[in-house]
C-alpha cells in the first residue's frame, strides 16, 4: 500500500505523474482526539516520542497549529490547508478520516475510497493517467 509520502514523491518530484495535479492535503477535525476516539498509535512510540494525540481543535489558529505539527512529524511537502471550524469541506466531501479526491474546478472528478482501508494511490495514479 502506497503512502501519503510516497504520493507526493509521484506528484511532486519529476516524473510521469509530475505536474499532472496540484496536491492539497485538507486538515479537517482530528479523527482520533485526545478524550474522545483515541487511538493506541496515537501515542509515543519510539518513532514518534512525542506521540501524534492532540485534544480538539477548538480554533482556527489550534487547527493550524495541529496542522503544521502534522506537517512537521510526517515531513510532508505538499500544501495544507484547514477546515472551517463548522467542519463543513468534511461534511460535504464525506473526507473523516481520511480520502483522496481530484477536483477540476469546483467539480469533484475522482473521489477514492474512505480511508484509512478504502482509499487507494494506485488507483488515483491510474486516474491521473488517463486524464
Amino acid at each position: 500500500r502506497m503512502s501519503i509520502r510516497e504520493l507526493e514523491d509521484q506528484l511532486l518530484e519529476p516524473g510521469p505523474h509530475a505536474s499532472k495535479a496540484t496536491l492539497v492535503h485538507v486538515y479537517i477535525r482530528e479523527a482520533h482526539a485526545s478524550g474522545e476516539w483515541e487511538m493506541g498509535y496515537n501515542g509515543p512510540s519510539a518513532e514518534h516520542p512525542n506521540g501524534l494525540c492532540y485534544r480538539q481543535p477548538k480554533t482556527m489558529a489550534d487547527r493550524a497549529a495541529v496542522a503544521r505539527d502534522m506537517v512537521g512529524h510526517f515531513g510532508l511537502r505538499g500544501m495544507i490547508v484547514c477546515d472551517a471550524m463548522d467542519n463543513a469541506l468534511e461534511a460535504h466531501l464525506a473526507a473523516c478520516p481520511d480520502r483522496l479526491y481530484v477536483l477540476r474546478g469546483d467539480r469533484v472528478v475522482f473521489k477514492g475510497g474512505q480511508g484509512p482501508f478504502l482509499y487507494s494511490v494506485p488507483e488515483l495514479l491510474q486516474f491521473l493517467e488517463g486524464k
